[in-house]
């Protein structure tokens, strides 16, 4: 059987100018709001009422016990009621006007109307570093680690607020902690984490399954990330270097459900490590976290489309199928990689957006199990300047 192969050639000329930043990049949309009461990271934050309330997370001194309530329209805070246990590394939700904190077994409940917390049946068992979405009207606790041991986690609790009782879920097929989650569309996509995870995920209620949906770009984990129509937005954390180290990123990429493109959004005014996020009216809210100066506290407004978003690759050359990437470097070496759609069509994106000035100059491209042998993973990291030129044939 014959096979007909579309090939795609790009050749590359240096003619990198100083001045050839795209205005996503070169113009800050960012812009500073009241700082939170307290200095908090490892914390998570949920939307009720058009009102961000940040809940507890840790700070220089302790775990923390606080609950913070955020007006955008009033640009105030507002200390709220205490919970009954102090939690970090936690995960919140809301569910039919209450919001729900947990971590490392417990369970609270926050009714916004009486101020007060009520305790709620214990996790199935502890855990921490999850992420937490709400679908159907329950909560699913996904992945994570526990206190006493780092190990990455597959495991899915669901929490039903009827009736307060958890239940066990389908696992996920990547163990992963400090990563992702959004809903959309009424299933679940996960997002990246540890142990140096690329992956993305998606939980069907339908088919109660969990399925492989293409790779980010770069690891990343500590991130917060928020969802706006169907574009989802990565705020903070780190990515993987080239020498395999976590480092600080103030990129803020976002990628669209829909079409499966990543662009960049104008960078992060400052490093934050497990910073909280959320959207409200449009707007993106990014609170608190750690910088290379130490927990935060304050807290900045991002507006979409003030200036259009960066738009990755051509967007007459997508792959859908399996292709031969092809790379010959300034050296005379050839790299060629038998790579998905998604990895080509990702670093086809990468390499336009650096192109315009905005990205990393590295990319990793995953081995896969070739020639594998006693790792558990293999990447490649190629550098902008090391390439002559790149084909790309799909088969």
């Amino acid at each position: 059987m014959k096979k007909f192969i579309l090939s795609a050639v790009f050749t590359l000329f240096f003619t990198h100018l100083l001045g050839s930043l795209s205005a996503s990049a070169a113009e800050n949309s960012w812009e500073q709001k009241a700082n939170m009461p307290g200095m908090v990271y490892t914390t998570s934050s949920v939307v009720y009422n058009d009102e961000i309330y940040v809940v507890n997370g840790s700070s220089n001194c302790c775990t923390l016990n606080t609950l913070y309530k955020f007006n955008p329209i009033t640009n105030s805070w507002t200390t709220l009621a205490p919970s009954n246990v102090a939690r970090e590394r936690n995960g919140a939700a809301v569910v039919n006007g209450k919001i729900y904190s947990m971590s490392k077994g417990s369970l609270e409940e926050y009714d916004p109307a009486t101020n007060k917390w009520t305790k709620k049946a214990n996790m199935l068992n502890e855990k921490q570093f999850f992420s937490t979405s709400v679908l159907n009207g329950k909560i699913y606790v996904i992945g994570g680690n526990t206190n006493a041991s780092p190990t990455a986690k597959n495991t899915v609790q669901i929490y039903d607020p009827k009736t307060d009782s958890w239940t066990e879920g389908p696992s996920l097929n990547v163990a992963r902690y400090k990563h992702s989650s959004v809903v959309y569309n009424g299933k679940i996509y996960v997002f990246g984490g540890q142990r140096y995870v690329t992956d993305i995920e998606v939980f069907d209620p339908e088919t109660n399954t969990w399925t492989m949906d293409g790779s980010m770009p770069k690891e990343r984990l500590d991130s917060a990330t928020v969802i706006l129509g169907s574009k989802v937005y990565f705020l903070g954390g780190y990515e993987l270097d080239a020498n395999g180290y976590n480092v600080k990123t103030k990129n803020f990429p976002s990628y669209d459900i829909e079409t499966k493109k990543w662009e960049y959004q104008s960078d992060l005014t400052v490093y934050r490590e497990a910073p909280a996020a959320a959207v409200v009216n449009g707007k993106i809210y990014i609170m608190g976290g750690r910088s290379e100066a130490g927990i935060l506290n304050s807290v900045e407004e991002y507006t979409l489309n003030s200036v259009p978003p960066t738009e990755p690759g051509n967007p007459g050359e997508s792959f859908s199928n399996r292709a031969i990437l092809t790379i010959t470097l300034t050296n005379g070496s050839i790299k060629e990689y038998d790579l998905p759609a998604d990895d080509i069509n990702n670093f086809i994106s990468w390499y336009d957006n650096y192109d315009s000035g905005i990205g990393t100059s590295k990319f990793g491209i995953n081995k896969y199990n070739n020639n594998l042998g006693p790792f558990k993973k293999r990447v490649d990291y190629i550098t902008f300047n090391s390439i002559v030129m790149f084909e790309v044939n799909e088969y």
